[in-house]
C-alpha cells in the first residue's frame, strides 16, 4: 500500500512537472521577448536576466525528461520500447546537461544580486571602471563555472548494444576513464551540493539582506524629506530582492535534504543520486521529490514576478503584447520648484526701474 502511495507522489510530481515545463516555456519566452526590448536593454541587470530566463527554459525542459515525466504520455508498448533503446542514452547525456542549466541559473540568480549590491555600495567605484562589456564577460565566466563542472560527466559512461533473447537493449557502461577516476564522486557528493544549492542559497541569504536594508533606507528618505531625489533604482533593487526571496524559498528544501545527506554521508555515486528518479521508496526521497518539485518551479515563476514588481518591465512588456502605451509621469520636486519661482522673481525684480 505504502510503495502504491509512493508511485502515486511520482506520478503527480510528474505531472506537476509537465504543467511547470510548459507554463515556463511561454512566460520565460516572454519574459526573453520584453527583456531584449530598447527600454528593458539600458537596465544594469537586463543581459544577466536574460541569461537568467534562457536558463531556466532549459531547466524546465530537461527536468521533464530527467526525472521520466514524459512517461505519462506512454503506453505499455512505448514505455517498453523507450526503456530498451532510447532511455539508456537520455541518462548518459541529458542528465549531465540538467546540471549544467541548473548550475547556471543559480549562477546567475547569485550573479545578478552581487552585481546590484556592487553597484549600490561602491556607485563611484563602478561609474570609474564598470562598462557593459566588463559586465558581460564577468557573466560569461560564471557560466562557464557550471559548464566547466559537470564537463567530464560525458566521458564517464557509454551506451552499448546487447542482444537479450534476440532484443536489441541499450546499456549504460563505464568507460576506462570512468572505471580510474572518482571526479563524478565529489560531484555528486561535494560540488553539486555545495556549489549549486547551498552555497548561493547562504550568499543570497546575506545579499538579500543588505539589499533590503537599501531598499527600506531609500523609501524611508524619500517619504521623510521634502525634495529628495527619487531613488529611480530602487525599483529594480527591490525587483532582484523578490527575485531572490523566491528562489531562496523554493530552494530550501532541497538545500536541507542535501545538507542532511552531506553530513551524514548518505550520498551516492550512481546515477540518480538525488533520489528523484523512479518511485521513491522512503518518506525521504517522497519529499525529495516534492523539493525537487519546488526547485524547478522556481524557474518558471520570474515572469510573474517581473510583472508584479518590475515597473519598466511591466511597462514594456504592456507596450509589446497589449499595445498599451503607457506615459512616462515627469515628477516634479518641491525644492526644484521652489528654486525656480524664486530665480524668476529675482529676475523679475532686477528688471524693474
Amino acid at each position: 500500500m505504502a510503495s502504491t502511495g509512493n508511485e502515486a507522489v511520482a506520478r503527480g510530481c510528474q505531472a506537476t512537472l509537465l504543467a511547470l515545463a510548459m507554463l515556463g516555456l511561454i512566460t520565460n519566452t516572454l519574459s526573453l521577448i520584453t527583456l531584449c526590448g530598447r527600454r528593458m536593454r539600458q537596465q544594469s541587470s537586463s543581459v544577466g536576466l536574460m541569461t537568467l530566463a534562457i536558463a531556466d527554459i532549459a531547466v524546465l525542459l530537461l527536468a521533464t525528461i530527467r526525472y521520466h515525466a514524459y512517461y505519462l504520455f506512454l503506453n505499455d508498448d512505448q514505455f517498453l520500447n523507450v526503456k530498451l533503446s532510447i532511455e539508456a542514452y537520455l541518462e548518459v547525456y541529458v542528465e549531465p546537461v540538467y546540471w549544467m542549466a541548473l548550475g547556471i541559473s543559480s549562477a546567475v540568480t547569485v550573479a545578478v544580486t552581487t552585481q546590484r549590491f556592487i553597484v549600490i555600495r561602491f556607485p563611484f567605484l563602478v561609474r570609474r571602471h564598470a562598462s557593459q562589456a566588463l559586465a558581460v564577460a564577468g557573466l560569461v565566466i560564471v557560466v562557464l563555472i557550471p559548464v566547466a563542472l559537470t564537463l567530464p560527466h560525458f566521458f564517464y559512461y557509454k551506451v552499448i548494444t546487447v542482444d537479450f533473447l534476440g532484443i536489441s537493449v541499450r546499456v549504460i557502461v563505464l568507460t576506462d576513464f570512468g572505471k580510474t577516476d572518482a571526479y563524478r564522486c565529489v560531484y555528486l557528493q561535494y560540488l553539486l551540493p555545495i556549489l549549486f544549492y547551498i552555497v548561493p542559497w547562504f550568499h543570497l541569504a546575506v545579499t538579500n539582506t543588505l539589499l533590503g536594508h537599501h531598499v527600506r533606507a531609500s523609501a524611508a528618505r524619500v517619504a521623510s524629506t521634502v525634495g529628495a531625489p527619487t531613488d529611480h533604482g530602487r525599483h529594480l533593487t527591490r525587483l532582484l530582492v523578490i527575485l531572490s526571496a523566491v528562489f531562496m524559498l523554493l530552494h530550501l528544501p532541497k538545500c536541507v535534504i542535501l545538507f542532511v545527506r552531506l553530513v551524514d554521508g548518505s550520498g551516492s555515486c550512481t546515477a540518480g543520486s538525488d533520489g528523484t528518479v523512479g518511485s521513491p521508496e522512503s518518506a525521504i526521497e517522497v519529499a525529495d521529490w516534492i523539493a525537487t518539485v519546488l526547485n524547478v518551479a522556481n524557474s518558471a515563476v520570474n515572469f510573474f514576478l517581473y510583472c508584479v514588481f518590475g515597473e519598466r518591465f511591466r511597462k514594456e512588456f504592456a507596450a509589446k503584447f497589449l499595445g498599451c502605451r503607457c506615459t512616462r509621469h515627469v515628477q516634479i520636486h518641491v525644492q526644484t520648484s521652489v528654486k525656480t519661482l524664486t530665480t524668476s522673481a529675482a529676475n523679475n525684480a532686477t528688471m524693474e526701474p
